[in-house]
């Protein structure tokens, strides 16, 4: 870790996003910057059968659980990381700011994939109870291969676990969820070449580097 503040936060942040050659720092020292987010996403696309561009290749496994808590995941990282400098700050959820700032979904959809998040990755299940913010109560069914994000429930759920029924089930698209965090991913990418990426931690970029980079030198 010899010499990692002298990286600049633009350095920081491409090396956050991508997979970058080593850098060579002023003195001379060459260092290896990788990151957790780029861990995250190349596992994430390795489990839900995407290629290295996130391209799905692999149907069956797009629609994987497991998978997918990584992009929600991912989402978490970006939004408790980054915003738009162009933007308002956005209140809420990691997850739900960044889908605000990087993302054109409705709030009913925001709101549904932070829940959707709870469900899945506090204990593995498909019902989020919330009885003090009703937007985020859902009893959800995954589907793959709709073309839709996002269906509404006819009724709304009242979080009682003996009045579930198709009628107030809210579907999700693992595929559709899946390809949303990449153009998410994909904004945010676009907005760092362009100097238009913000580091919101309290720490900024040193915040960044201590909590999700791991760097090594190199010959």
């Amino acid at each position: 870790m010899t010499g990692i503040e002298q990286i600049t936060e633009a350095q920081a942040i491409d090396a956050h996003l991508n997979d970058r050659p080593p850098i060579t720092l002023p003195d001379g020292t060459k260092i290896k910057v990788t990151s957790g987010l780029w861990a995250c996403v190349c596992d994430t696309r390795n489990f839900t059968g995407r290629d290295s561009a996130g391209k799905v290749i692999d149907f069956e496994k797009c629609r994987s659980w497991l998978g997918n808590i990584g992009y929600l995941v991912l989402l978490d990282q970006i939004g408790s990381c980054f915003k738009d400098r162009n933007k308002a700050i956005e209140t809420g959820s990691s997850i739900q700011t960044a889908l605000k700032y990087f993302s054109n979904i409705s709030q009913d959809e925001v709101d549904a994939i932070y829940a959707l998040r709870c469900a899945l990755a506090h204990d593995y299940s498909l019902v989020n109870k919330n009885a003090s913010r009703l937007n985020l109560q859902h009893q959800f069914a995954l589907t793959g291969g709709t073309g839709t994000l996002m269906v509404n429930p006819l009724q709304p759920w009242d979080g009682d676990m003996l009045n579930r029924s198709q009628n107030n089930q809210t579907l999700i698209d693992l595929q559709q969820l899946g390809n949303l965090v990449e153009d998410v991913y994909a904004k945010v990418l676009e907005l760092a070449s362009r100097s238009e990426l913000e580091v919101v931690l309290a720490g900024g970029k040193n915040e960044l580097i201590a909590r999700y980079t791991f760097a090594y030198q190199v010959p």
